[in-house]
């Protein structure tokens, strides 16, 4: 085995433990009472953004771009995935509000199997009346 797959396997282990870790941290410091204080309001801004904003985002910045095919397809895919864990442990790093991060990335993964590929569809299209 050579060095470099060993620093990569290292890397991708450890990064999986960073990242474990960070999930665990976050856990004990959220309650039920943080998850309660979420406001519905909130939620549906976030939600909003992400499926409303983010895709308008890409498909402007493709056409200043003026990139080609695939790669504006690379583009209008990653625009409407929603945020995963990454999300969440960048909210916490941060300071941020954790408990609306996990309940928007929550709802966002539970609707994305309608949200993502109506999105999509609608990006495209507007893409491609725009081109």
């Amino acid at each position: 085995m050579r060095l470099a797959d060993v620093g990569k396997a290292t890397l991708s282990v450890g990064m999986g433990l960073l990242l474990v870790s960070l999930l665990f941290l976050m856990g004990l410091e959220l309650t039920l009472d943080d998850l309660r204080r979420v406001s519905p309001r909130n939620i549906s801004q976030a939600i909003g953004c992400l499926f409303v904003i983010g895709p308008l985002c890409g498909v402007a910045l493709c056409h200043l771009l003026a990139l080609e095919a695939n790669w504006a397809l690379a583009i209008l895919l990653a625009s409407v995935t929603p945020p995963a864990v990454g999300a969440s442990v960048n909210t916490f790093i941060v300071g941020g509000d954790t408990a609306l991060a996990l309940a928007t990335s929550v709802l966002a993964l539970l609707s994305s199997f309608v949200l993502m590929p109506a999105c999509f569809a609608a990006e495209v299209a507007l893409f491609n009346a725009l081109a």
